[in-house]
């Protein structure tokens, strides 16, 4: 619903300026549309993350073990119904981003090769295996 995507992008921003804020200068890479070749893959996940929606209503109200990180894997990112307007909030706040033609992993490599960024920020742990200069892996912005 409308009402959570526009908590999503508040949320996301909110950690931008936080970031901004600490004068850390970002430039966001957005995944664009997945390749053909991995339908598979893209079906395979969709099913996880129902199944871990299922496993987060399962645990109730977030006091059971679990909840957060069911939830949290639960989560589906829609390019046009989620990227789109952070791009829109991005771009409006003059902060730069890139979308991928496909997936970000290669335009995060060639900035860091191209010296374009000092560091790269992120969940996956491939950055490593590209040779990226500087990895921040699973870093929370809020609490160091």
């Amino acid at each position: 619903n409308m009402a959570s995507v526009a908590e999503f992008v508040a949320s996301f921003m909110r950690q931008v300026d936080y970031i901004v804020g600490r004068g850390v200068f970002p430039l966001f890479v957005f995944d664009g549309k997945g390749p053909p070749c991995k339908s598979a893959e893209k079906m395979r996940r969709e099913k996880n993350k129902a199944a871990a929606a299922e496993r987060a209503g399962e645990a109730g109200d977030g006091t059971q073990k679990g909840y957060f990180t069911s939830l949290r894997q639960s989560v589906s990112v829609d390019f046009e119904t989620h990227i789109v307007p952070i791009l829109n909030a991005l771009r409006k706040r003059g902060i730069p981003y890139q979308v991928s033609l496909y997936e970000a992993d290669w335009q995060l490599l060639m900035n860091d090769l191209l010296k374009l960024v000092d560091a790269t920020a992120g969940e996956d742990t491939d950055f490593i295996l590209h040779g990226m200069r500087v990895v921040i892996e699973n870093h929370n912005w809020h609490t160091g």
